[in-house]
């Protein structure tokens, strides 16, 4: 079989310790990595009937490719946001030749990376938002899952075999939305070389795009378990059928192992709480059996108070 000679070139590992080096320069932000939140803050993950008997049957979350997401105008923002960003830099650097045509370049590269693979599994600081119920409503009204955090510390941090992982605070305000980006771009300390440089900027921003939102939805108080795999790590990517789209995801527990070791991932269920719907009594007791069952028994099981209508 013939080759290509003008196919791109294969797209390099992420280098973690660079990338983790430059998470962790945003200081003004550390406090935003659920691993440095105080205890008591709440871990939320809303889910109908049939995925949390999934969750719960099999320990595990899935993630899911981002550009899949329920609302695609979520991404379409951040894609924005960072086109905003760099008009204002093409801008500032009109007189400048040589830096217009880098920030040309980088444009251009980060348009290529739209077309690669980030996965998300979202979470809210809340667990009886009328918002998130009104998505579940068709479904019975679903649940959410309260988790312990510290559940996620074998995955959320640089202990992830397959990649990078963080569980981040999703971000409302724009003037943060952009310091991020013009952070990422003027880091100083990206590996020399002008096309290096390029690649982890890009790495960068794709992995903080899906931590920016509309400030319209900040009642959320929303955090995202965000990965991005090494293109050949193991495991693969699966996929599932949902409203005519072939989606694909990762399972958190697939990526929690580590090859020699096993599983490294311990899900702690805290609480769950019922949605509004016309069975939530029911459905409280059978969400008790089916926890007690798994060897949840400690978990307390409570139905919405916000009222149901049919």
């Amino acid at each position: 079989m013939a080759v290509d000679q003008f196919a791109p070139a294969p797209r390099p590992p992420l280098d973690i310790a660079v990338l983790t080096q430059f998470l962790n320069s945003l200081h003004s932000y550390s406090q935003d990595l659920v691993q440095h939140l105080s205890s008591g803050q709440k871990l939320c993950h809303y889910t109908t009937l049939e995925g949390a008997l999934g969750i719960i049957s099999s320990g595990d979350l899935w993630l899911t490719d981002s550009r899949y997401s329920n609302d695609d105008e979520e991404l379409k923002y951040g894609h924005q946001l960072v086109d905003d960003v760099l008009d204002e830099l093409e801008n500032d650097a009109k007189t400048d030749v040589q830096r217009l045509e880098w920030l040309r370049r980088l444009r251009a590269r980060i348009k290529e990376g739209r077309q690669e693979h980030v996965y998300i599994c979202c979470f809210c600081e809340k667990e009886n938002l009328l918002s998130q119920w009104r998505g579940y409503a068709e479904n019975g009204g679903g649940l959410s899952i309260e988790f312990d955090p510290n559940g996620f510390m074998a995955v959320a941090g640089p202990d992830c075999p397959h990649g990078l992982m963080r569980l981040w605070k999703v971000f409302y305000d724009r003037s943060q939305q952009e310091k991020i980006v013009r952070d990422a771009i003027e880091y100083p300390y990206w590996p020399a070389g002008d096309d290096d440089r390029i690649r982890f900027i890009v790495d960068a921003l794709q992995f903080f795009m899906p931590t920016f939102k509309n400030g319209d939805f900040r009642e959320e108080q929303e955090r995202r378990l965000i990965f991005t795999p090494n293109p050949a790590a193991l495991p693969k990517p699966k996929f599932r059928t949902r409203h005519g789209l072939l989606v694909p995801y990762f399972s958190l527990r697939e990526l929690s192992q580590s090859p020699g070791i096993g599983f490294g991932l311990a899900l702690s269920i805290k609480n769950v709480l019922i949605g509004p719907g016309p069975h939530r009594a029911l459905n409280v007791e059978s969400s008790k059996l089916m926890l007690d069952q798994h060897g949840h028994t400690s978990v307390t099981v409570q139905a919405s108070p916000t009222p149901f209508r049919g």
